[in-house]
């Protein structure tokens, strides 16, 4: 991986659904982070607070895509640099879910959501595996975004997204997942069923220990609403209980290079 400090920064992708970069915080300490579009909270894992001797500075409660609440405790991490962009005093939540991480995945150790960027433009280049801060403009696909906060303090990204030309809603933008996601509602428009035999049923526990029943199958397109130029066909999709109508993951990004600019609150989609 390229230095945390430098504008352009590699990435690696784990599990076909983690992002993850180089980043420093204080005492010039190296980590490596999940960049994830769907954190709405840049988070740091117990591990590496106890290791920073961080101080508790209260707790925040939010929702899960999947709709149940988790609290974590808040803190401050005295810097944060991340493709040369440094943040100081910067709070963060912290979390154990990364203990829970496969062992295989390696080390990892916290979170950047989209408030790290909220002042700026990020492009996430998908073919070039690269993370570059305050990129050249670039040609493709104007998608609005609609920015969405928990209590004035996350941020999450919507955009209007398509199904098949039969089911369109706002889309939560996730790094963090790897499958378009649908409601469980969305299976009616779409012709579907829960008994229709081009689905796949599991049924499990998530790392929260809430018990989930998923759908898997294909959908025939995705595209950002209005604009068949952005189609990906034949794209996994999965139908579970969500509080969005729908969320794009990695299966879907990886087609394009991705620049969020979320002062004008849009993304630009650009092929291969």
């Amino acid at each position: 991986m390229t230095s945390e400090n430098s504008s352009i920064v590699e990435f690696q992708i784990l599990a076909g659904a983690l992002i993850v970069v180089p980043v420093e915080l204080a005492n010039g300490m190296k980590a490596r982070f999940a960049l994830d579009t769907g954190a709405g909270l840049d988070v740091i894992s117990k591990r590496l607070a106890n290791e920073l001797a961080l101080t508790c500075e209260g707790t925040f409660t939010g929702k899960r895509m999947t709709g149940e609440e988790i609290t974590v405790d808040l803190t401050k991490a005295p810097s944060l640099t991340f493709a040369g962009s440094r943040k100081t005093d910067y709070l963060v939540g912290v979390t154990d879910i990364f203990d829970k991480l496969p062992k295989e995945l390696g080390s990892v150790d916290g979170a950047l959501s989209m408030r790290f960027f909220a002042d700026t433009e990020v492009k996430i280049d998908f073919p070039e595996s690269t993370v570059e801060i305050a990129p050249k403009v670039m040609d493709g696909y104007v998608v609005p975004l609609k920015k969405i906060s928990q209590k004035d303090f996350t941020l999450g990204l919507l955009a209007p997204m398509t199904i098949d030309g039969r089911y369109s809603g706002d889309f939560e933008i996730d790094t963090g997942t790897t499958t378009t996601i649908a409601p469980l509602s969305a299976m009616e428009p779409l012709g579907l069923s829960k008994e229709d035999k081009s689905l796949r049923k599991v049924e499990g526990v998530n790392e929260t220990g809430v018990p989930f029943s998923r759908f898997y199958g294909k959908a025939k397109a995705v595209y950002a609403s209005g604009q068949s130029e952005t189609m990906v066909t034949n794209s996994p999709i999965c139908f579970e209980k969500v509080i969005y109508d729908g969320v794009i993951g990695i299966d879907y990004l990886k087609n394009f290079s991705v620049i969020f600019s979320l002062p004008n609150s849009q993304m630009v989609l650009a092929a291969k």
